[in-house]
């Protein structure tokens, strides 16, 4: 069942109309003692400024924040939106979606990486071959995913932490001690 319509929104557009628009709709909400919200809502739903019948606009009274420049800025006179003129810092790159397919520049330890079957390396494979793939088993694919996206992200934090120097081994030991359970590898790199 419909709630019962609110005595105080009539009293609010009567208020409203019987100033011309001109008092400001907190000010009404504060005098029926109720949401300044809810009465920006009862305007916009009933139209009150059509009820006017005149040019009335929350823009020009004041009660919404304007949003732009003012008229007549001069500011952004010649702007194109991009590089100014003779600007080298992307000479030669003609923009578009990234890299070519498939690339992995982005992967660092590999948590959220796309791991397509036609890409895995020989190893991969054959431990993809290994594993039965029932169509009962709908998991089976995720967890050969998963069994070889961890192979991988071990893979790459080896190889991080082969390369860090002998301070760096020592800070990430102390970071550890700190806060066990974080990984702070990828703060050091």
């Amino acid at each position: 069942m419909a709630r019962e319509r609110s005595p105080e929104r009539d009293k609010a557009k009567q208020m409203w109309i019987e100033s011309i628009g001109t008092m400001k709709l907190k000010d009404i909400a504060a005098a029926l003692t109720i949401g300044e919200t809810q009465v920006r809502k009862w305007k916009s739903q009933d139209k009150w400024a059509a009820e006017l019948n005149t040019n009335v606009t929350n823009e020009s009274k004041g009660n919404v924040t304007k949003r732009g420049a003012p008229k007549g800025n001069k500011n952004a006179v010649g702007n194109r939106g991009g590089a100014p003129p003779g600007n080298q810092n992307a000479k030669g790159n003609r923009g578009g979606k990234g890299g070519p397919a498939g690339n992995k520049k982005a992967v660092t330890t590999g948590e959220y990486e796309s791991i397509w079957m036609d890409a895995l390396e020989e190893d991969e494979q054959e431990l993809v071959d290994q594993i039965d793939t029932d169509p009962v088993q709908q998991a089976d694919e995720a967890i050969r995913l998963l069994t070889i996206r961890e192979r991988r992200m071990l893979q790459r934090i080896s190889k991080l932490m082969n390369g860090l120097t002998e301070k760096q081994r020592r800070l990430l030991q102390e970071l550890n001690y700190s806060s066990p359970g974080v990984n702070h590898l990828i703060v050091l790199i």
